[in-house]
C-alpha cells in the first residue's frame, strides 16, 4: 500500500515515538503494574513497525544498518525488548524480536527484508 504508514520514511520517527511513550509513562502515575508491562510490551511490539519503515527507506545498505543500530541502542528500546515474553511468540518473531534484543543489527535488517517481501508479495 503506497499510502501505509510504514511506506514511507520519517527520519527520526523513533523520536516521537518516545516522547508518545514518554507521555503515556507519565499518565501511568498509580504505579499499576500491569498498565506499564502493557505500555513495555507496546514499546517492544513497536520496534516491527520502526524496523519496516527504516529499512523500506531509499537511503543506502550503510544509512539502514545505521538506522537500526541507532534505534536498537536507544535505552527505552533496550529495555522494553529486555523484559518482552516471547513464550507465545510464533517462532519467526521469536527470532525478530530476540535479534532485536541482543542488537544484532543484521539479523534484524535480513528479517525486516523477508517480511516487506511478503508483504509485498501478497500485494
Amino acid at each position: 500500500n503506497q499510502t501505509s504508514f510504514t511506506n514511507q520514511y520519517r527520519k527520526d520517527l523513533y523520536k516521537k515515538w518516545l516522547v508518545k511513550f514518554s507521555f503515556i509513562s507519565n499518565l501511568i502515575q498509580n504505579n499499576n503494574k500491569v498498565f506499564k508491562e502493557a505500555l513495555q510490551n507496546r514499546i517492544a511490539i513497536s520496534i516491527l513497525g520502526l524496523m519496516l519503515t527504516e529499512v523500506n527507506n531509499s537511503n543506502s545498505i550503510i544509512e539502514k544498518i545505521k538506522g537500526i543500530r541507532q534505534i536498537l541502542s536507544e535505552k527505552t528500546y533496550h529495555d522494553a525488548l529486555q523484559t518482552l515474553d516471547k513464550s507465545a511468540m510464533g517462532l519467526q518473531w521469536k527470532i525478530f524480536y530476540t535479534f532485536a534484543k541482543v542488537k544484532c543489527v543484521l539479523g534484524v535488517l535480513i528479517l525486516t527484508k523477508c517480511i516487506l517481501l511478503i508483504i509485498n508479495r501478497k500485494n
